[in-house]
């Protein structure tokens, strides 16, 4: 690593929203609370709100962009090409920025000059009374707390733009997001799979931000549409020969363990169905790999928040891992048999 300093001379943060009202003021009060020595910029792209996104916006600092509704791809370039800073920095809309969020980005940009991209995590300690606000976040936690052992950084896969910081030469190479991409997910997915060949992706512990999630159904959903559209991704490199590992630190063993355990669950009700004896032994076989699969998670919020917390975590983990199954076995349809290998949520 290159310990040499690498000033900074100005930064871009760029915040794409829709029908924002009800979260855009706590994200932008939040930056503007920020303590930090180096020139910044805001953009607000607003994709096509309806509500009154632009008089909230407004009361801050800020340039404010409205399009015609296009999606968030589409939206985070139109920033992109805007933007005068040299290290720009991608928010989400519905995230609240810590009070030294900022100034560490600009730290490890500075300090490490081999650090082109640069992610955030979500802070689990987010105050929130929602069940799956708190579990949503632990659950994202457990899957790098351990990965990161102390480490400084933890080189991943997966691009996230709900906390993002590029330095702005990645552009030069690279043209932005593909706006073919309508629901977001996709579209950061397919960035991150073409940066990868150039740039490595670095987490930092240090760098995280608030974030409230919606109800467990709504996250589900979510977890669907992103799963078929990042299949479809692998599917198509694979399929190209193009030996890159998109899974690197960001597929938990245990999350694709419990995929194909609920795979097996699914299918055996399929094959045995009536139930039988057999069917009934094969319930209790992957009932107790499953249970053993997910057994240090299961811990973990036991440890975080209870017994009570815990029971329902594991519950509402089986919730989401159905969804991810879902997500999967659609990418699987469409592009193997349906053969519509450009298909796109």
């Amino acid at each position: 690593m290159d310990n040499n300093d690498k000033k900074i001379n100005k930064i871009s943060i760029i915040i794409p929203v829709y029908n924002g009202a009800n979260v855009i003021c706590d994200c932008l009060s939040s930056i503007a609370k920020s303590v930090i020595d180096v020139p910044y910029e805001i953009i607000v792209i607003d994709d096509g709100s309806t509500d009154n996104t632009k008089e909230i916006a407004l009361q801050f600092p800020c340039v404010y962009i409205k399009i015609i509704k296009s999606g968030v791809a589409k939206a985070r370039n139109i920033g992109i090409k805007k933007a005068s800073g040299d290290i720009l920095l991608f928010f989400d809309a519905d995230v609240i920025l810590k009070e030294d969020t900022l100034r560490n980005f600009i730290n490890h940009f500075e300090k490490d000059t081999d650090a082109y991209i640069i992610q955030g995590r979500w802070e689990k300690n987010y105050p929130s009374s929602s069940f799956s606000t708190q579990f949503l976040l632990l659950r994202f936690a457990y899957n790098f707390e351990s990965l990161f052992d102390n480490e400084k950084r933890l080189r991943v896969a997966e691009l996230m733009t709900g906390c993002l910081g590029m330095r702005k030469e990645v552009f030069e190479h690279f043209k932005g997001f593909n706006e073919s991409y309508k629901f977001a997910g996709g579209e950061e997915f397919e960035f991150g799979s073409r940066l990868i060949r150039k740039y490595d992706i670095f987490y930092y512990p240090d760098i995280s931000v608030f974030h409230k999630f919606g109800s467990l159904l709504q996250t589900a959903k979510k977890v669907y549409f992103r799963t078929t559209n990042y299949s479809m991704i692998v599917f198509n490199v694979a399929q190209k020969g193009e030996f890159v590992n998109l899974t690197a630190n960001s597929a938990p063993n245990r999350d694709r363990n419990s995929v194909i355990i609920v795979f097996l669950f699914m299918l055996n009700i399929i094959m045995f169905y009536p139930s039988t004896r057999v069917t009934f032994l094969l319930y209790i076989v992957l009932s107790l790999i499953y249970m053993i699969n997910v057994r240090s998670f299961i811990l973990y919020l036991f440890k975080e928040k209870g017994l009570l917390f815990a029971l329902k975590g594991g519950v509402s983990d089986l919730f989401i891992t159905t969804f991810k199954l879902f997500g999967l076995l659609k990418a699987v349809t469409v592009y193997y048999i349906l053969r519509q290998k450009n298909y796109k949520i």
